[in-house]
């Protein structure tokens, strides 16, 4: 049992990871309990597919569960390529102005350099925003119904208001 992004933690859980060609055909997995965190998954999955596929280093392309500074680190210090996807919520103040501010449509992109080996990609899709937001009214009207029916635990607290005033 374990972590259920979709809320299923009733369900057995697991992680895949999966080695696709250029084509985008899958070559190979390798897949860990679903208890482990999959910040750890990474490195050891890497190592396992260059020593039984004899690869020279593959480009490695990942989600931003997998975007921890260590396997940063080791992607670094063993010489790979990647692509990871990140959140605009763990930039740096600098980064998040300039992509905030930035004059977006769709299929829009832009550049920023973190680092002389590091460079931030981000991207504007209408389709997904417009799936972000009806997410986002989805989770409110939820909470609203929850909260009008006093299904909460615990407390919502707004750090604006004085102590006494608890929503």
């Amino acid at each position: 049992m374990g972590f259920s992004k979709e809320g299923k933690h009733q369900h057995p859980q697991i992680y895949l990871g999966l080695l696709v060609s250029v084509e985008g055909y899958p070559i190979g997995y390798d897949i860990f309990e679903g208890n482990i965190f999959e910040g750890h998954t990474l490195i050891p999955t890497l190592d396992k597919f260059e020593k039984r596929f004899s690869l020279n280093k593959p480009i490695v392309i990942a989600d931003a569960g997998l975007l921890t500074q260590e396997n940063i680190r080791s992607l670094q210090s063993k010489g790979y390529t990647y692509i990871i996807g990140a959140r605009i919520k763990n930039e740096t103040k600098k980064n998040k102005q300039k992509i905030l501010t930035e004059k977006w449509f769709d299929g829009h992109s832009i550049r920023i350099n973190k680092d002389e080996h590091t460079r931030l990609i981000a991207a504007y899709s209408a389709k997904r925003a417009a799936k972000d937001a009806h997410s986002r009214r989805r989770g409110l009207n939820r909470l609203e119904k929850n909260l009008k029916a006093g299904k909460l635990k615990g407390y919502i607290t707004n750090t604006k208001l004085k102590p006494k005033q608890i929503i």
